[in-house]
């Protein structure tokens, strides 16, 4: 049982700071663009800064097997999860069918996902192949 509280404990100090982190991200992106698309490309950052994240994450688990159990609950359950925002690009996605965007949504989920895989990917590459 101790173990279980142990590793919510974990999970929810990394939430934290990836709720905040990715709040930060919204706040910037509204600053610099003062547009509707601010919102979008808020997600579109997080969402592709953690697939890098988690890959990196991965491959570095992978290769090295340093990170503790506690670490990855932490770093990924808790702060990539918390940080990224799949609900997120679910809901603006459903905004700009309602506003009648087809052409902007389907081209911000086909970006979403390609530059999410790319990123994970290429985290992942870079500490499992790169040296």
């Amino acid at each position: 049982m101790i173990s279980v509280l142990t590793n919510i404990l974990y999970i929810t100090i990394g939430a934290s700071l990836g709720a905040s982190f990715r709040y930060a991200i919204q706040v910037m992106s509204e600053k610099i663009i003062t547009s509707p698309t601010s919102q979008i490309l808020a997600t579109l950052s997080a969402n592709t800064i953690g697939c890098l994240a988690a890959g990196i994450l991965l491959a570095y688990s992978e290769k090295n097997g340093l990170i503790s159990q506690e670490l990855k609950l932490l770093i990924s359950v808790g702060f990539i999860s918390s940080f990224t925002t799949f609900s997120a690009l679910i809901n603006q996605s459903f905004k700009l069918i309602n506003n009648g965007q087809i052409i902007t949504t389907i081209a911000y989920i086909i970006t979403s996902l390609t530059l999410g895989f790319i990123l994970f990917f290429m985290g992942y590459a870079m500490v499992k192949w790169g040296g």
